[in-house]
């Protein structure tokens, strides 16, 4: 069975992200991440939540490497979409490192200056074209 560390790293890595943007995701130094990954020290509960959250993996799977790796998310009855479904990436490429980072903190924004950081970006949008 995998150890907790290896699930943490492989959770990271099938999204391609970094240490450095996987600890300013959630807020902690990249050496703690680093720890973490080497199985030094283990997270706080609170930071694996975020952890499974970010990195979309089951808390379950994450914590004991039991059950599913891929969240269990109901589908709703009348759409048959998964709740917690993101838009389709309509460019074809994936959505990894940088800008998986950046969509991740841009949700984390709160309601105004998320309204004001997409004006910016509209606007930039109109500049190049």
């Amino acid at each position: 069975m995998q150890q907790f560390s290896d699930r943490i790293t492989f959770a990271r890595k099938r999204l391609g992200l970094s240490q450095a943007q996987l600890a300013s995701i959630l807020g902690v130094s990249r050496g703690a991440c680093g720890q973490w990954e080497q199985g030094v020290s283990t997270p706080s509960v609170t930071h694996m939540i975020e952890l499974a959250r970010v990195t979309e993996v089951s808390f379950e799977w994450l914590a004991t490497g039991r059950g599913n790796i891929e969240l269990d998310i109901p589908k709703d009855p009348d759409t048959g979409v998964d709740d917690g479904q993101q838009p389709e990436n309509l460019s074809g490429r994936p959505i990894t490192g940088d800008l998986r980072e950046t969509l991740i903190w841009l949700q984390k924004l709160p309601a105004d200056k998320l309204e004001s950081v997409i004006k910016m970006l509209r606007s930039i949008r109109n500049l190049i074209g």
